[in-house]
């Protein structure tokens, strides 16, 4: 039986391990897929003895994981981030699904880009993904917001507040990165002018963005189709599997049921 997870730290909430079985199920793959939830000073020896055949890795190490890799994909090079590890007989071999994910999560809600001003909050290796993905878009100016602000193109809360045009929003931060009161005060003044907010967390039904959203009506999507296709890719990589609509809506459908149930019970 193969063996597969999602290395990362405070992960309780991930859909992964349903989104994998699904595809196990619906594939006939004869495997399993477990969370990995770990502090840091645990994770590199995690990843020299696990006898995985391939991990998934979230916050907070996907640049972290990179010194682990004896191969890189061009993908996971270009935006210096790694979110799928491949066992091979040299070693891990590293490669970034966010950016499948992310392509077909814009092309499936119809999402343009073009002339926009877009704000990405975070600086991790999901905000690196929706960076390199813009590049071709042909955005008028990209944004990105760090407390610590390092880098070409990075600003800090301070800055974001001060921005006239925003029209796009996108977060790309941990949950519960949006408690810090500096940046949920950036973060109003930037929903007030953006028209569109991208929340790439999808297990939080009462999030700062989504709260927001309700107030103002501007168009909101979630995370969930960029995890989907991620986790597809993935198994692609792994297992060869063709990634089709049927299994993609057999997988939302799945995760939309439990995710209805869930803001049920948060709201008793």
């Amino acid at each position: 039986m193969k063996q597969y997870g999602l290395l990362g730290q405070n992960i309780a909430y991930s859909l992964s391990p349903i989104i994998h079985q699904i595809i196990f199920n619906k594939n006939k793959i004869d495997a399993t897929y477990e969370p990995y939830d770990m502090a840091p000073e645990k994770a590199d020896m995690f990843l020299a003895h696990t006898h995985c055949n391939g991990l998934n890795v979230t916050v907070p190490y996907k640049t972290a994981v990179l010194k682990h890799c004896k191969r890189i994909s061009k993908e996971a090079m270009a935006v210096g981030a790694v979110n799928t590890l491949t066992r091979s007989d040299e070693g891990w071999v590293g490669d970034n699904t966010d950016i499948f994910g992310l392509e077909k999560f814009y092309e499936k809600n119809s999402l343009s880009f073009q002339n926009q001003t877009v704000i990405i909050l975070g600086t991790g290796g999901a905000a690196k993904a929706v960076n390199h993905t813009l590049q071709n878009k042909h955005t008028q100016h990209v944004y990105r917001v760090s407390r610590n602000k390092r880098g070409i193109g990075i600003i800090g809360y301070k800055e974001l507040s001060r921005l006239e045009k925003t029209d796009i929003l996108i977060n790309a931060m941990p949950i519960r990165a949006e408690n810090n009161p500096k940046l949920a005060a950036a973060v109003l003044h930037a929903i007030e002018r953006c028209h569109t907010i991208i929340d790439l967390n999808y297990a939080s039904s009462e999030s700062l963005f989504l709260r927001q959203e309700k107030k103002a009506g501007k168009k909101f999507y979630n995370g969930l189709d960029m995890l989907i296709y991620q986790a597809l890719k993935s198994q692609e990589i792994w297992n060869g599997i063709e990634i089709t609509k049927d299994l993609y809506d057999d997988i939302f459908l799945s995760l939309q049921t439990i995710l209805e149930r869930k803001q049920k019970a948060e709201k008793k």
